[in-house]
């Protein structure tokens, strides 16, 4: 009985950039829950499962996410895990990276909903694909991210995440 984690250990060093992250969380569009309603997936135990799916995304890219996804089953915590490991955290105002991990809430502790940013656009909207929006990994954007609840989103942006990149390496 698999939790959906994966060993790192399976990934080149320093194949988490920004484009494998992209590329693994494009990959799961339209994946949803089994049944409808469910909130059990592939991603990790049947619960609110927004944040598993970025940590799942992270680690099938190289990012070094120690023990299952259940682990990061509060979507506050890629942002606690990536401040604590050598990641960078970003303000809401900061311009994201394809293959960040975006907060929605009111911080890390009043955190409501995570996603990934997928691309970046030159007026600063931003597209994401995110886990658990309407039961389904979907593409959400383009979008301000200062305009992310009149886009759908549960909450205002609180920030971002970047993970640690290896050491001598870059993303």
């Amino acid at each position: 009985v698999s939790g959906g984690g994966c060993s790192a250990s399976t990934f080149a060093p320093g194949a988490a950039g920004s484009s494998q992250i992209v590329r693994v969380a494009e990959s799961q569009i339209g994946q949803g829950e089994h049944p409808e309603g469910s909130n059990c997936t592939i991603y990790g135990p049947c619960e609110e499962w927004c944040s598993l799916f970025a940590a799942w995304v992270w680690q099938h890219a190289g990012v070094p996410l120690p023990g299952s996804t259940a682990l990061y089953g509060y979507s506050g915590s890629l942002y606690t895990w990536a401040r604590e490991h050598g990641g960078k955290v970003l303000p809401p105002t900061a311009r994201p990276a394809p293959g960040d991990a975006v907060f929605y809430g009111a911080g890390p502790s009043e955190s409501a909903h995570v996603g990934i940013v997928a691309q970046v656009l030159p007026d600063g909207e931003i597209v994401t694909v995110e886990g658990n929006y309407a039961g389904h990994v979907t593409r959400v954007g383009p979008f301000l991210p200062a305009d992310a609840t009149s886009a759908g989103e549960a909450a205002p942006i609180y920030g971002y995440a970047q993970p640690p990149t290896p050491a001598g390496g870059g993303a």
